[in-house]
């Protein structure tokens, strides 16, 4: 019996070295084949927009004008009008238009580029006019709701910009706070997109926002103000003046705004992809 006590007692201690044997192996493989999981999917978000823009070149000159912009630090007040010198906007502007494709003929039009070219191209057009003079300010007419939105947005995408750069100087590229602060980046940067589209309609201008709450979930509130939006639209096409004059106007623009919605909600992913490898060294 005794022996038998023994037998198992060795047993055991035999049977328990060999799982802690397999397990310090298992770790040690993890711990050497693993990666920082932000590290890597930046680096993987490089390598598909180097396809998506055509060349590794192109993507370089976008992002360094990305990355010129973000150098770009606020006045005392924390505003950022007039912030970036002439010689850099001339500067900022010329690459632009040369990594784009686009010809100037008074205004700016795309030529063959991807939506997410349009996007991006356009989010820097929109950070450019925040540094130097915003467009709404150089129009005798009132904004519409979601234009003086889209203009909050990317003042805030400014500023976490500025704290991702701090975050970065000391040193805390792998902290939680930064990812924290790189998903606040991505969001201003999408409901700035939605804004964009929204506010290029008729409809927008009589947008009620009174009720939109600021709400925690970035897509619970873009669902929310579509929603204003469409009851917006409704009610304006019951005007009679509208019936008679511009009902089909109305309805051609909607459809427009409701089939880009549609266009960018896909494209979410992709923007939030494209913003992390903007920011990443």
């Amino acid at each position: 019996m005794k022996s038998l006590y023994s037998w198992l007692i060795i047993t055991f201690f035999i049977f328990l070295n060999a799982c802690t044997n397999k397990l310090n192996s298992e770790l040690k493989n993890e711990n050497s084949n693993s990666k920082t999981p932000s590290n890597k999917n930046i680096g993987e978000n490089m390598i598909n927009f180097e396809k998506e823009f055509k060349s590794k070149e192109r993507w370089l000159k976008i992002k360094k004008i990305w990355k010129t912009l973000s150098k770009v630090e606020p006045k005392e007040n924390g505003i950022y009008f007039n912030t970036l010198k002439k010689e850099e906007q001339i500067q900022v502007n010329k690459d632009l238009l040369e990594a784009f494709g686009y010809h100037y003929n008074g205004l700016n039009k795309p030529k063959n580029i991807s939506d997410l070219e349009k996007i991006l191209y356009n989010l820097i057009n929109e950070r450019i006019g925040e540094l130097t003079y915003p467009r709404e300010l150089m129009t005798r007419m009132m904004a519409p709701p979601t234009g003086r939105l889209k203009r909050t947005s990317i003042i805030a995408m400014e500023k976490e910009i500025d704290i991702l750069i701090k975050l970065k100087n000391d040193k805390k590229v792998e902290s939680k706070e930064l990812a924290k602060v790189l998903v606040r980046v991505q969001d201003n940067v999408y409901m700035s997109c939605i804004l964009n589209i929204l506010k290029d309609s008729r409809a927008s201008y009589s947008l009620d926002l009174s009720k939109v709450e600021k709400l925690n979930k970035i897509d619970a509130t873009i669902d929310l103000w579509i929603e204003k939006y469409n009851e917006s639209f409704n009610k304006v096409i019951k005007n009679t003046v509208v019936k008679e004059k511009y009902l089909e106007e109305y309805k051609a623009n909607n459809e427009r705004v409701q089939r880009d919605l549609k266009k960018i909600k896909k494209l979410k992913s992709k923007i939030y992809n494209l913003i992390e490898a903007l920011e990443a060294e």
